[in-house]
């Protein structure tokens, strides 16, 4: 999986009403589902957040450094440091998110119906 690459740095977020695309130099995950950042207190900020974009530049210079499966399921929630977590809800079957870096792609599946 990813995981061999890690940590990546942060150098670019790009967020748009329908995409969020976070990258560094050789790597990018791209997301085209809904999503959420995370923190130790709950809730940070999600998709539907009209403040997202100006929330995920705190993000850039920080570093992914460990991805995992929620409730062990499709969906992945990437680790960032300063006590963050992207946590990803795959809502189509065509590529939800993608991440990759240096020979590695890794694509997304949908949840399964109620699994979110």
């Amino acid at each position: 999986m990813i995981r061999p690459h890690l940590p990546l740095r942060i150098d670019r977020v790009d967020v748009t009403e329908d995409n969020l695309n976070i990258s560094g130099d050789g790597w990018a995950l791209n997301v085209t589902c809904p999503w959420r950042m995370m923190t130790d207190d709950g809730l940070w900020f999600s998709w539907s957040d009209v403040e997202a974009p100006n929330l995920f530049t705190s993000l850039i210079g920080r570093e992914l450094q460990d991805v995992r499966l929620i409730d062990n399921g499709p969906d992945p929630a990437f680790k960032i440091s300063g006590n963050a977590e992207l946590q990803v809800f795959g809502d189509t079957d065509y590529d939800p998110w993608v991440i990759s870096a240096a020979d590695t792609i890794v694509v997304g599946l949908v949840s399964p119906p109620g699994f979110q």
